[in-house]
């Protein structure tokens, strides 16, 4: 906070494709209390709290969207639908994502244009969308193809958004 930062992002996967690596009951009793006190941490010092976690998330949103100001990743490969979590959760949640990194290192950079419009459009409107890839560039990401990400983003993800 005392350098300026606005948001603290805390990794750490919960997901996998198929959904949350340890039952919920788990995540309620051990996971959650402690994430919640790191929240508190970062509220403590002005500053607002987005969680990375891969998978799909779709399981544990309720309770997520109980403790953190934000997410990311809201993979798409997974099966999470950034249009579904914004229409749900968007009105007290920051969303972070959810441009597929698989897509940023098979598709061509017209498909990528594409999927980035769409992801502005799904998750944009209203605010509280900070457009990214769904994970970090893994090997083999191609750089067209990030260029193209956030030339779209640059175009389209001014408000009010209009695609």
């Amino acid at each position: 906070a005392d350098a300026g930062a606005d948001f603290v992002v805390s990794g750490g996967d919960y997901c996998e494709m198929k959904g949350p690596m340890a039952p919920i009951n788990f995540f309620r009793e051990t996971i959650f209390p402690n994430l919640k006190k790191q929240v508190d941490a970062a509220h403590a010092k002005e500053l607002k709290f987005i969680k990375h976690t891969d998978g799909n998330v779709n399981p544990l949103m309720n309770d997520l969207a109980s403790i953190v100001d934000g997410l990311h990743s809201l993979d798409p490969s997974a099966g999470v639908d950034i249009g579904e979590i914004k229409a749900k959760y968007g009105h007290r949640l920051i969303l972070m994502g959810n441009i597929a990194v698989d897509s940023l290192v098979r598709k061509s950079e017209d498909e990528v244009v594409e999927e980035t419009k769409d992801c502005i459009e799904k998750a944009s409107a209203g605010g509280g969308h900070i457009l990214s890839s769904s994970n970090s560039w893994a090997a083999g990401v191609r750089l067209k193809n990030c260029l193209a990400m956030v030339k779209v983003g640059r175009k389209y993800g001014k408000y009010p958004v209009r695609i």
